[in-house]
């Protein structure tokens, strides 16, 4: 039924809403997704590129070679990769704290820690205990916020290449991008983090540096969107 209602709204605003005829902008959250755009039929002259902000979970980014847990914030789903994460890190020792609500429900662990939804400051003090985050999911993140929240705190992360910021994080070096959504492509990538504290340390102080450059901050987005109305004004 969702999917239903999404295409007759799209087809209503073919229809009655010419994006390319009547001077209006349509605004993305990263450059990865002007294409998909524009296949769907808007012009590229009409799509403004508008990065998300986001706060780091930690007000000081921490040292995650020191840390021994892990984080998952998001909604807990297949399409969210969350089945094969929990089945991974039940082999390894190390606490795997997921927050987030959602479908899937499974048998408890002594390490695997659900604590639903809570607050950004929860969150925080979850982060400042952990050595990377990851977001393993099979199907396309139009930009992957706690996968930022997390870089802005210190806290490296494993991420599957669905994440458009996936090429940001090969980019500057601050991550792991996974090659597949499966098990042994997770428990790869976690057990060479927690094998090599030298490399996790070096990411960690490339997370908090590669933030800014990834993700504005809200006063800069704040600036970014007036900018765009105020040049739309002058046009009209």
């Amino acid at each position: 039924m969702q999917k239903i209602w999404r295409t007759g709204m799209g087809a209503m605003r073919r229809l009655n809403w010419n994006v390319d005829l009547n001077g209006s902008r349509i605004i993305v959250v990263h450059e990865g997704m002007v294409k998909y755009l524009a296949r769907g039929g808007i012009a590229e002259q009409s799509i403004s590129v508008v990065r998300n902000p986001s706060k780091p979970f930690t007000a000081v980014p921490v040292k995650a070679e020191h840390n021994r847990e892990i984080l998952y914030v998001g909604t807990l789903t297949t399409e969210k990769g969350v089945d094969v994460l929990v089945d991974a890190l039940r082999e390894r020792p190390w606490t795997l704290n997921m927050f987030g609500e959602g479908e899937i429900r499974f048998p408890p662990a002594p390490n695997i820690i659900a604590h639903g939804f809570q607050s950004h400051e929860t969150i925080g003090r979850a982060a400042e205990r952990s050595r990377l985050l990851i977001m393993p999911s099979r199907v396309r993140e139009t930009f992957g916020l706690s996968a930022l929240e997390a870089l802005g705190a210190g806290v490296p992360v494993v991420i599957s290449s669905q994440a458009q910021v996936a090429a940001d994080i090969r980019t500057h070096q601050c991550g792991v991008v996974l090659p597949a959504v499966d098990k042994a492509s997770i428990l790869k990538a976690v057990d060479d983090l927690y094998a090599d504290d030298g490399r996790t340390g070096e990411l960690s102080r490339r997370a908090s540096r590669a933030h800014a450059m990834i993700s504005p901050s809200f006063d800069e987005w704040t600036a970014q969107i007036l900018r765009i109305c105020q040049s739309m004004l002058k046009s009209h």
